[in-house]
């Protein structure tokens, strides 16, 4: 196992001192990924918008996981993780609409998340999963739980954000719901009938982060229990 980029000095090669920082290397990678997607970025590509060869990209990063790492980092350290003042359940659910709007900001970040070779990690994550701790530090898990817990919100919030980037969600959820209201007065569906009966605007989908924020609450309170208003 090699050591991970976060634990080696900026600069580690030899000759003339090197002529960019990881902070160069990550900005050109991302406008790379903002302008053609996350498919184009390649350490080639990387290094012709530095204006130089692919080779001296090397004295800065090892590899390209190397440079998907710093890319994913600089969108975790752009996070805001502030309370809401409506306790640490709602921070919670706060932190997974962050990481939500985060995506919506820089599309090609759910692909790289999706990547099964890729898992991020750098000060930027463990920034989140501290402050995410310190939400849960009343909660009676014990910590390796309380990481899972971290883990599979982000992938909750990770798979919905997929959908609306890549199957324009809002869009499908309105045909679908039109179609079961439609189906609930056919005296065939007394359950759906009862549903739209019961909320007379079911039929319009939420917005997308209005559902999500219910889901993530739906989530935290079937760990933890329901919060204490």
């Amino acid at each position: 196992m090699t050591d991970p980029i976060w634990l080696r000095p900026e600069s580690t090669g030899v000759g003339r001192p090197a002529e960019h920082t990881r902070a160069d290397v990550t900005a050109a990678a991302i406008a790379l990924a903002e302008a053609d997607g996350f498919g184009a970025v390649s350490m080639r590509r990387v290094a012709g918008g530095l204006g130089t060869g692919a080779a001296s990209l090397y004295r800065y990063v090892r590899s390209r996981d190397e440079l998907l790492q710093l890319m994913a980092d600089a969108v975790y350290l752009q996070m805001r993780l502030e309370p809401t003042g409506r306790g640490r359940r709602s921070d919670l659910v706060e932190v997974g609409l962050e990481g939500f709007r985060a995506t919506m900001t820089h599309p090609w970040f759910v692909d790289l998340l999706a990547d099964p070779s890729f898992l991020p990690s750098g000060p930027g994550v463990a920034r989140l999963v501290e402050y995410s701790l310190s939400l849960m530090a009343d909660e009676p898990l014990p910590g390796p739980r309380k990481m899972e817990v971290i883990g599979l919100s982000g992938a909750l919030v990770q798979q919905f954000a997929g959908l609306v980037l890549r199957q324009q969600l809002p869009e499908q959820l309105a045909a679908q719901m039109a179609y079961l209201a439609h189906v609930a007065q056919d005296g065939q569906h007394p359950h759906l009938a009862a549903a739209f009966a019961s909320a007379p605007d079911a039929a319009t989908p939420p917005h997308p982060e209005e559902g999500l924020g219910r889901m993530l609450t739906f989530f935290f309170d079937g760990v933890f229990g329901p919060a204490s208003r």
